[in-house]
């Protein structure tokens, strides 16, 4: 036993090692005129925090998917309540936000590439987190959760109830391996 401690010493070591250090995807961010973006050298890179989201129209290029923000509607509730009547109705002081999201699968045309959008919110200047609205019916457009083939580009809008006072909200997206990166919708 006393010859095998130093070796599971080791192991937990580099475990927790390997933690420290994150994923090992890679964000870019580049404009929409495909020039990269340059950052503050005092700021996170762009993209990476709440305090230096990768601007609107950008694309972010994280997961081996490549995530565009096109567009965004607020208030989206005359959308939602002409297309069902049944639907989630916002409470007093709240609104639909619909952003509209392209992502490519930057994979090969025989590799896949999912998106789950338990793995989306939208985060807004007061600090509150938006889980995406998904009991929504009639509404065409939506984005959903889905597998898709290398070279394949998804778009739709990705619906939340927010507060019509927070201003400055953010698309936040974070993969179970990688980094979590920010988007600004404005």
């Amino acid at each position: 036993m006393k010859k095998r401690l130093p070796i599971i010493i080791l192991i937990i070591g580099l475990m927790l090692l390997i933690l420290a250090c994150g994923g090992d995807s890679e964000i870019e961010v580049s404009s929409s005129s495909g020039n990269t973006v340059k950052e503050e050298p005092t700021q996170a890179p762009i993209g990476t925090s709440r305090d230096n989201p990768a601007p609107r129209g950008s694309e972010v290029t994280s997961d081996d998917m490549k995530f565009v923000i096109s567009d965004s509607t607020r208030p989206a509730d005359h959308i939602v309540s002409a297309a069902n009547m049944f639907n989630t109705e916002p409470e007093a002081g709240q609104e639909y936000l619909f952003i509209n999201l392209q992502i490519t699968c930057m994979k090969s045309s025989n590799e896949e590439c999912s998106v789950d959008f338990f793995n989306i919110e939208a985060v807004g200047t007061e600090g509150v987190v938006y889980n995406p609205e998904w009991f929504i019916s009639g509404v065409d457009g939506l984005l959903e959760s889905t597998e898709f083939y290398g070279g394949t580009t998804i778009s739709g809008n990705i619906p939340f109830i927010v507060s019509i006072n927070d201003t400055g909200i953010l698309l936040k997206y974070e993969p179970f391996w990688g980094d979590t990166f920010y988007m600004s919708i404005q």
